[in-house]
């Protein structure tokens, strides 16, 4: 297989050193070890981005959790491989059988948040990635509702709420699960939540957190309603 001959290849790099001290120029009195012109450090970073480069087009789960987990091993701080391994476990969720759906059990979920968490930590505010990794996590609490998972879903968006408290639709998508599980608590400050970031939403044209037949059985006024559906039609 492609993905067992690349692994196979990127031990040979990884394996390869030469610890000989080097005379003349680049190498003379360093001390360092070289093999084809590269450092240890330089080598493994190499690898790393071989293995991830390998992950991402990895198909098979399996595979693809171990190459993000061979990167991890070599550099355990790396942001893009704790990103995207979280990632991939919370999308296996959709895969897991329904005892599964037990959040204070479930151990891909739990390394999930924490693999994420980890990345945001040295991302630090404002990074694109994590934003980006919000809409993903939007994708994935939008499938595990369609597969009837609510729980579920409440944790991703949770988790997506907890990564960027300003990520419209992951705050809306939070309203909309909770008032499913029938989760009154707090409810009407959760809306207003929801309709401050509508209205910014609105006056920056963009198509709005809140769907318009979500709209319907909240307290919003009719002209609000008319502009959330606007906001929606101009975005299909």
């Amino acid at each position: 297989r492609r993905g067992l001959l690349g692994f196979v290849l990127l031990l040979g790099i990884a394996s390869g050193q030469d610890h000989s001290k080097t005379g003349g120029a680049g190498g003379a009195g360093t001390g360092e070890a070289r093999h084809g012109g590269l450092t240890q450090e330089e080598r493994d970073v190499k690898v790393v981005r071989l293995l991830l480069s390998q992950a991402r087009a990895e198909k098979d789960p399996g595979a693809k959790d171990q190459l993000y987990r061979d990167a991890l091993r070599m550099d355990k701080s790396n942001t893009d491989a704790n990103l995207e391994l979280g990632l991939h476990l919370l999308r296996q969720l959709l895969r897991a059988p329904r005892p599964a759906d037990d959040p204070g059990s479930n151990a891909a979920l739990k390394e999930g948040k924490k693999r994420l968490k980890k990345a945001d930590k040295a991302l630090g505010p404002g990074d694109p990635k994590v934003w980006q990794a919000c809409h993903q996590l939007v994708n994935i609490g939008h499938s595990l509702e369609g597969y009837d998972r609510p729980l579920l879903a409440k944790e991703i968006y949770g988790l997506s709420v907890r990564l960027r408290p300003d990520h419209g639709n992951s705050v809306g998508c939070m309203y909309k699960v909770r008032e499913w599980l029938c989760e009154w608590e707090n409810r009407t400050a959760a809306f207003e939540g929801v309709m401050g970031i509508v209205r910014g939403q609105l006056q920056r044209g963009e198509r709005t957190s809140l769907q318009p037949m979500t709209a319907v059985s909240q307290p919003v006024d009719p002209e609000t309603q008319l502009a959330l559906a606007r906001s929606w039609v101009r975005a299909v």
